[in-house]
Parts: C-alpha cells; structure tokens; sequence
C-alpha cells in the first residue's frame, strides 16, 4: 500500500528525458519491495521493470549501500564517468539530498510529486 501508483504522465516525462539525458535510478529499496514495485510498473506502462527507462538503475540491497552515505552516489558518479557538478539528484528526503551534494551532485528537493513537472517545463497532463 506504500507504494502506491505511478502516474503515466510519470513513464512519459521519462520517456522524453531519456531522449536527451542520461537517467540512473538511485533507490532505497528491499527485494519485496521491488518485486511489487514492478508489478506495479507493469499495470500502468506494461514494462516489467522501471530499468528501461534508466540507464541503469541502483537498488539499495543490491549494491549493498544505502542513500544518504556517500559511497553510493560515488559509486553512481565513478560507475558511469559522470561528474558531480553536471549531475542532477532529485529526492524527496532532504538528509538524502544532502549526502549527494557532499560528493558535488547538484540537488533538487521534490516537495511535492508534480514539482517534477515544472522542474522539466512540462505539463503535467
């Protein structure tokens, strides 16, 4: 019940930022939890997985760290030769916003759900 749903227009806008950017998923997560995450993924879009629409995605107990230690945005940051001031993180939780920009990550803080919208000026219908 926590997980709740994914709104399509959600799939979409990653859909047209993957066209221009690349997009790691950086999530803090259990295995049961995914396992229902994709199930959801699969009712609203029909993907199996979110990991389509990333170019790779980071699951907490898979690489064995977790947000906000810094390890694991460096991990992101050294895995795809990115930098810390041309990358964006976007979250929900402050504390995790902070560790990233102690590696040099630009941060976003996502108040509230639709804010993502407007962060990429788009509608969000």
């Amino acid at each position: 019940a926590m997980l709740g749903e994914i709104p399509s227009n959600r799939i979409k806008l990653l859909e047209r930022l993957r066209k221009g950017y690349q997009l790691f998923l950086l999530s803090n997560t259990n295995n049961i939890h995914l396992v229902c995450f994709n199930e959801i993924v699969k009712a609203t879009c029909g993907s199996l997985s979110l990991d389509p629409y990333f170019d790779k995605a980071y699951y907490s107990h898979l690489v064995q760290m977790r947000k906000p230690e810094v390890e694991i945005y460096n991990l992101v940051l050294n895995e795809n030769n990115l930098l810390g001031h041309e990358t964006l993180f976007l979250d929900d939780n402050v504390s995790n916003l902070e560790g990233a920009s102690q590696t040099g990550i630009q941060t976003f803080h996502v108040s509230h759900p639709d804010m993502i919208f407007s962060l990429f000026h788009e509608s969000k219908n």
